[in-house]
């Protein structure tokens, strides 16, 4: 072995060794066949080297990537290519391969690879690729990407700000919501502002308690913050905010960045207010006496923590007055009254306000007042620039009612607060409504008691005079009452006595029932079946003995006996579904075998009809929750009556259909059909219907009742659809989940 292939050999070991994984592409290689890999490389492609050593690199390598499945497109090929042509390395940082791990499965990995060119008397003849495995890594940047944007997004649906503020250079980062909050942006974008642009938006009232808080916790005392103050939004509204921050301080002490979130609590403070009011209310309706004065006393109390104006109307004789009127300006209070006066009293019959919810006793909210509403309102040009010079943002007028009548209104109205009532703003208006109507009520009472009292002072004279007049009086109206009491008690035990004479003559009257039920099913059905038990022996016994007309006469004899037994036991059934008596027993059911048993087992009596009954079952299991042998009976007396007032030769189809919670039996006759004002009869007790057929087709007028009733008890309907001389289609509707008929199903006792 000479000293060049000791080198050659070394170079190959040293190459292999390397802890960097390589490999190397052939660039004269229109497929760029792999001519070397290194063992770092194997390891990470998860590949021997001799399996892919002299393959293509698609080959030993393949692109999965959507665009080179779909255009052609290599983003690897097109690297080799760029370096071959510039002659200049490339690096890939983000190269998305996916490659097979050792069990054959694709494994998503994310690579960093750089392509180096290989010279040779100044041409490349080879690309050494260096890779490097970055999936944990952009795995783990993906992943907190996504958590920074659902961070992002669910400060964006709360109502959360965020801010850092920076103190070498006075810049406070703000970010959407805080911007928005504090009314300096849209809230489309975070700003960064000095903190002054900050602290000028808090309400004037709190300032100054801010920036003490904020200049507490900057010192060594303190590094925590936290304040609740108000601000102004970019619409002008008044937010109430709960700030908390915690300053942070440089190696030496020095703070150098403070940052924090804020809270909206404004609801909060808003329902806190609001009970604090209640509760006042409370103490002030219970002290008051005149409910004149109770009513601007409740008024004064709403404005301005609830509204900006407050004003209450009362119903009296006719005409609604208003009593109360409050504004945080006196003067305005002072105009509104001046202007109220001139306007004259408020029509009982406005379309609107008030009077409306006088006559109808609702609330009425309007959460945002448009200027077509106030055009709609205004009775003059005059009146439309006052409404809109009141700057009006919302309205809540709420009745106040006494026993359930409605004597007034209390109305709440938004104007330079720029306030949107919502549903807890209409369920605090409702109590304080409440309770001023109590406070009205209580001052009625009150002005009534002291009215009779003074009443009461004047006869006080005369009363003594008469006293002893009345003391006899009295002892003759005990005498009375006591003797009134024992008449009402004799009264009460008598009437007692009636009521359990009524309820056991109801109990006897039922036993006499079920007895004449029982009686009628033997005395009645037991001669019947005899008789015709015999006449058919007599037809088939003496077929050769006997005349055709005492055939004829015979077999009329048993028709009408059978006739008999039909009325009977319809009878028997109307009276055992009447009574109660009928016992359901539901289960699941097959109701596509049920008819196909049906149909068959009449098909004789259809076929000498000359009709031709189908049904063909449905490709779904047509399941439904029913009592097997009641429902059997139901069908064959649809299916029958559907027959008998059918003309010979028409169809009948039987169907079914698959519902959300119910199956549907649908039987389609091309009969007589039946008159729109005869289809609610149909179901009636003895009712039938008269056509060509109904004289030649026997019947009780009990069949369909009775099967209504049984449907009825399964919790299912049954309804009729039917256009004379085009025939009727009847549809059973019955539920087909066990659940859901629990709680319709009723069993007999």
């Amino acid at each position: 072995m000479t000293k060049e292939t000791n080198s050659v050999l070394n170079f190959k070991e040293l190459f292999r060794s390397l802890e960097t994984a390589y490999i190397v592409f052939d660039a004269n290689d229109p497929v760029f066949t792999v001519i070397e890999e290194n063992e770092a490389h194997a390891r990470i492609a998860m590949v021997e080297r001799d399996s892919v050593i002299g393959k293509p690199v698609l080959e030993a390598f393949p692109d999965t990537s959507e665009e080179y499945l779909t255009k052609g497109v290599s983003r690897l090929l097109e690297s080799f290519r760029k370096v071959i042509k510039t002659g200049q390395p490339d690096t890939m940082p983000d190269l998305s391969y996916d490659l097979k791990d050792h069990s054959g499965k694709m494994t998503t990995k994310f690579w960093e690879v750089t392509h180096y060119p290989v010279f040779e008397d100044g041409k490349v003849i080879a690309i050494c690729q260096q890779t490097s495995d970055i999936t944990e890594k952009t795995l783990a940047r993906r992943e907190l990407t996504i958590a920074q944007d659902q961070l992002e997004r669910a400060l964006d649906y709360s109502e959360v700000g965020t801010w850092m503020w920076n103190l070498d250079e006075d810049k406070v980062l703000a970010d959407k919501n805080l911007v928005k909050l504090f009314g300096i942006g849209d809230g489309s974008k975070q700003m960064e502002v000095p903190l002054s642009e900050l602290t000028k938006r808090v309400h004037p009232d709190d300032a100054g308690r801010v920036k003490e808080s904020i200049t507490k916790a900057l010192t060594k005392k303190s590094s925590s913050y936290e304040s609740e103050y108000r601000t102004y939004d970019n619409e002008g509204n008044i937010r109430w905010l709960l700030a908390r921050g915690h300053v942070e301080v440089d190696k030496t002490g020095k703070p150098v960045r403070f940052p924090g979130l804020v809270v909206d609590i404004t609801k909060r403070k808003i329902a806190e207010k609001s009970l604090h009011i209640l509760a006042k209310a409370n103490t002030q309706f219970s002290a008051s006496l005149g409910y004149r004065q109770t009513l601007d006393a409740i008024a004064s109390m709403i404005v301005p923590d609830v509204a900006d104006w407050c004003s209450i109307d009362i119903l009296e004789n006719g005409k609604i007055e208003q009593v109360a009127i409050a504004h945080k300006d006196p003067e305005k209070v002072k105009w509104a009254k001046e202007l109220r006066a001139k306007q004259g009293p408020v029509s009982i019959d406005a379309e609107n306000g008030s009077a409306l919810v006088i006559r109808t006793g609702k609330i009425e909210h309007t959460p945002v007042v448009t200027d077509e509403m106030l055009v709609a309102a205004a009775k003059n040009k005059k009146e439309l620039k006052l409404l809109r010079d009141l700057d009006i943002h919302s309205v809540i007028t709420v009745p106040l009612k006494i026993d359930g009548i409605t004597i007034g209104v209390i109305t709440f109205i938004s104007t330079e607060s720029h306030r949107h009532y919502d549903a807890n703003d209409v369920e605090i208006a409702q109590g304080l409504a409440n309770r001023a109507a109590l406070a009205v009520y209580n001052a009625n009472l009150f002005q009534d008691a002291k009215t009779e009292i003074d009443e009461r002072k004047k006869l006080q004279d005369r009363l003594e005079k008469f006293n002893s007049v009345l003391e006899d009086r009295v002892k003759k109206r005990t005498l009375q009452l006591e003797k009134t009491n024992k008449g009402l008690q004799n009264e009460i035990e008598r009437r007692h006595k009636l009521e359990s004479q009524r309820v056991q003559h109801y109990i006897d009257l039922n036993k006499t029932k079920d007895d004449f039920i029982s009686l009628a099913s033997h005395q009645l059905r037991t001669p019947a079946t005899g008789v015709k038990q015999y006449v058919g022996m007599i037809l088939e016994g003496m077929a050769g003995e006997i005349s055709e007309m005492q055939r004829s006469y015979l077999q009329k004899a048993y028709e009408s006996n059978e006739r008999q037994l039909t009325i009977v036991s319809d009878l028997l059934k109307v009276a055992q579904v009447d009574a109660g008596k009928v016992r359901i027993r539901p289960k699941m059911i097959d109701l596509s075998e049920l008819l196909t048993d049906v149909i068959k087992e009449q098909q004789d009596t259809y076929a000498a009809r000359k009709q031709d009954v189908r049904f063909v079952a449905p490709s779904f299991k047509a399941i439904a929750y029913a009592d097997p042998d009641k429902m059997r009976m139901v069908l064959e007396n649809m299916i029958d009556n559907a027959s008998k007032y059918s003309d010979p030769g028409k169809a009948i189809r039987v169907s079914i259909t698959n519902h959300d919670e119910a199956i549907t039996v649908s039987i389609k006759d091309n009969g007589v059909g039946v008159a729109p004002e005869d289809i609610e009869k149909l179901f009636e007790k003895f009712n039938r219907i008269h056509n060509h057929l109904s004289d030649h087709v026997g019947g009780t007028g009990l069949g369909l009742y009775w099967a209504k009733k049984v449907v009825d008890l399964h919790g299912g309907t049954i309804k009729v659809t039917s256009t004379l001389g085009k025939g009727s289609t009847f549809s059973v509707c019955l539920p087909k989940n066990s659940d859901i008929a629990k709680t319709t199903v009723k069993i007999g006792e």
